[in-house]
């Protein structure tokens, strides 16, 4: 695809304008005709399409004083999306934004007020065990270490999970949403050192399971093999405000 070429007014792009997309290629900015679907969306799509509309209504519902405020705390947000490290931040529309999709994943859906961003402390997830539950439900157990800069009970952690074929890649546009749960202080023994070596400083280290129902409908895949990938983040129960998230891929085997 053709290379875009910066100039004077702009230095670089991302996203879509018109009926062009721009993206980012082993490091460069290239261009390509936006897409468009000739198909009608699944019901799990228009649910959230749906969601995304009643946000970007209630934006406009707010003063504009209230969206300055907005404007101005997403200064201090670094974006989901690259170019990254390049000092760049969010606009005050998509945090907010951001922060309404946060709520309806919490099962809280209402508008967000304007908060202080926080930097969210570092956190990583390690793969113990996936195994049958209810005989059709597959519940996934993992360890997860959280430096212990602020209490770890203000945060949920969302997993978007894919069941591929064994020895097969991730496909985003298959991951699916699920909260985990039952979360506790405990972890396997070996598993705790294992996990908190990849975070510095005072740690706390939490099972939590992922459970996911019919994994075989989910799936499309009968029970045998499977390649699990996970895309994990934190959001934080009081503002809405997601995390980056981080990926995990495994083999897995459910007899």
């Amino acid at each position: 695809m053709p290379a875009y070429s910066p100039n004077l007014l702009i230095s670089d792009c991302y996203g879509s304008a018109g009926s062009i997309t721009f993206y980012h290629r082993d490091g460069k900015c290239r261009w390509r005709s936006k897409s468009t679907l000739s198909f009608a969306a699944t019901p799990r799509q228009s649910a959230a399409l749906d969601v995304h509309r009643r946000a970007l209504a209630a934006w406009r519902t707010i003063p504009d004083t209230e969206k300055e405020i907005w404007h101005e705390i997403a200064r201090n947000v670094p974006p989901h999306r690259p170019p990254f490290g390049s000092g760049g931040h969010i606009s005050g529309h998509n945090l907010f934004v951001s922060a309404y999709h946060g709520f309806h994943t919490l099962g809280n859906e209402h508008i967000p007020g304007p908060v202080e961003y926080r930097q969210f402390p570092v956190f990583v997830a390690k793969f113990i065990s996936a195994e049958t539950a209810d005989i059709s439900d597959l519940r996934i157990t993992l360890s997860l270490a959280m430096s212990m800069a602020d209490n770890s009970a203000k945060y949920a952690l969302l997993c978007k999970v894919q069941l591929a074929e064994a020895g097969k890649g991730c496909n985003p546009g298959k991951m699916r949403n699920f909260l985990a749960e039952n979360l506790t202080e405990s972890v396997p023994v070996g598993m705790a050192s294992e996990t908190v070596s990849e975070v510095h400083g005072t740690v706390e280290v939490k099972t939590v399971t992922v459970t996911i129902p019919n994994y075989t409908a989910f799936s499309g895949i009968p029970c045998g093999k499977y390649s699990l990938h996970l895309r994990y983040m934190l959001i934080d129960r009081y503002t809405g405000y997601r995390s980056q998230y981080q990926k995990l891929s495994t083999a897995i085997d459910i007899a």
